[in-house]
């Protein structure tokens, strides 16, 4: 019996040694568990996170604190993408035996304008200080994002070319992301520059409020459309935006180069006398251009259509004839009927060169003055 309890005895401290030869745990608190209430957010909703973890109660330990970090990027349309961390130390731990358990919200659109993946990680703080393991987490966050590029198509409007006053139709569509909940294409802005223009660089012309429709049976695309006249010019660049119900408008937008063609008239001066004879050598002056009438009296030219011109018709001893502001955007023939200049003598009246009227004249005074003389002898 007394051999007995010695070999017990013996076991008992073997397993005693064996025990002790084993190191024994220290962590009072495990790795942190997160939670968050979906995986996917859109912008303007609020991302709700639970943290777990658990204490060793044969330690006495318990969880003091919870450290959160939120990791994500921001886009900017300068800078690009930069990398924002977000930091929260979270007091308020419930208890439920050996767990511990905190709760942090935050607002995404408080911090995250674009789409962005956002990486969540945590860890306990026991209440003797132990840090328990780290634990993370991945969810997807749809930001604000800008619509789609605007895509362009022109349209000439009753005209089968491209000429100083046709009119332009154009039609703008976009197609705005399902990113973000509730978000509507609101509005076109349409940018139209010709060269030259009236500054000789190229002037604008500017809408910036076309109505942007639901394309039907499309969930996202959408369409507006603008008139405008053609003016004066050889090159015509369209841009196209479509804002979004938010105020943000596309990163880039659609661009179409139109050629315009500039179309010559026929303008015909046909130059007659008082008594509807032709003349000629008749100086004919359209615009910048000079010509001079030929046997029929007629001048011709080829002249920049839907122009206004000032036209001066003047020949020696006739008085010349002006004409200002006329339009030509179609062949166009013109009369002038120049009449003769009027002499004047030293008292200012006015005198017809000598003719067939006033040499009678004379004859008959000469004849009077003779007959006097004979009749007085």
């Amino acid at each position: 019996m007394k051999k007995q309890i010695l070999i017990i005895g013996a076991i008992f401290v073997l397993l005693f040694i064996v025990c002790c030869s084993f190191p024994v745990s220290s962590v009072e608190v495990t790795e942190t568990t997160i939670y968050t209430d979906q995986d996917k957010y859109y912008q303007g909703e609020t991302i709700t996170i639970t943290l777990r973890s658990f204490a060793d109660i044969n330690n006495m330990a318990e969880v003091q604190r919870f450290h959160c970090y939120i990791n994500y990027q921001e886009y900017d349309p300068y800078t690009g993408w930069d990398d924002v961390e977000l930091a929260q130390t979270l007091y308020d731990v419930e208890k439920n035996g050996a767990m511990y358990t905190a709760e942090y919200s935050f607002d995404v659109s408080d911090y995250i304008k674009w789409y962005s993946n956002v990486f969540i990680s945590a860890y306990a703080v026991s209440s003797n200080g132990d840090i328990g393991e780290t634990g993370g987490k991945t969810i997807y966050v749809y930001g604000d994002e800008h619509p789609g590029e605007t895509k362009l198509s022109t349209y000439i409007v009753d005209q089968s070319e491209c000429v100083p006053g046709a009119t332009i139709r154009i039609t703008l569509q976009s197609e705005k992301n399902h990113y973000k909940k509730n978000d509507i294409i609101d509005h076109f802005d349409c940018y139209v520059r010709y060269y030259p223009g009236t500054s000789g660089i190229g002037d604008y012309i500017f809408n910036g409020d076309i109505a942007a429709e639901k394309v039907s049976g499309q969930e996202y695309l959408y369409r507006g459309v603008y008139e405008f006249e053609i003016p004066k010019c050889e090159e015509i660049h369209i841009y196209g935006c479509a804002i979004s119900s938010d105020g943000y408008g596309c990163r880039e937008s659609g661009e179409e180069i139109l050629s315009v063609t500039t179309l010559e008239e026929t303008l015909i001066v046909y130059v007659a006398d008082e008594d509807s004879f032709p003349l000629s050598n008749v100086k004919v002056v359209v615009g910048s251009v000079t010509k001079y009438t030929d046997t029929s009296g007629i001048a011709s030219f080829s002249i920049e259509n839907g122009m206004y011109y000032q036209i001066e018709v003047s020949k020696s001893n006739y008085v010349t004839q002006n004409r200002q502001n006329v339009y030509i955007n179609q062949d166009t023939s013109l009369q002038f009927s120049l009449v003769k200049e009027i002499s004047t003598d030293e008292n200012g009246s006015g005198t017809n060169t000598p003719g067939f009227e006033f040499i009678i004249a004379i004859f008959t005074i000469l004849f009077v003055l003779i007959l006097k003389k004979h009749t007085r002898r």
